[in-house]
């Protein structure tokens, strides 16, 4: 290995062995607590009534007020900035699996690592935003319709 090629693996994070299990760690309990959630939500009905009632409103109230601030939409913001990551992410990929080809097998786990990273934290956030109240009794049930 050339002197330029150790200084171009040293300077990136992600070719690192603990990195990457910081990395697998972070999607483990990530996928846990979601799961761990959904679970919970789905098997103790009340639990669903409760997060609704007590977690739901802070959260909702505090992403609310900080994205209140913005004078557009967060949530198209962050929709459009994850197309756009991808569609760089991809073309980066695609230069990156041509001009070095004897490092296709780590940069291939390292764009499926940060795409199941991307996967994990939204649907962490889905869980908080919107899953458990999936779990939540039927507002026409509740209203006799």
């Amino acid at each position: 290995m050339t002197v330029v090629q150790e200084r171009y693996r040293k300077a990136h994070i992600w070719h690192r062995p603990i990195q990457h299990k910081a990395c697998w760690i972070y999607n483990g309990v990530v996928l846990l607590i979601s799961v761990g959630l959904t679970a919970l939500a789905r098997a103790v009905p009340d639990f669903a009534e409760w997060y609704a009632s007590h977690i739901y409103p802070i959260w909702v109230s505090t992403v609310g007020r900080a994205s209140g601030l913005l004078p557009f939409s967060l949530f198209e913001f962050l929709v459009i900035a994850v197309i756009l990551y991808l569609l760089v992410g991809l073309v980066l990929l695609i230069c990156h699996l041509i001009r070095r080809r004897m490092e296709r097998s780590k940069t291939l786990r390292a764009a499926v690592r940060r795409v199941i990273t991307l996967l994990t934290t939204v649907l962490l956030l889905f869980t908080f935003n919107g899953g458990i109240n999936y779990s939540r009794t039927p507002f026409s049930e509740l209203n006799g319709f």
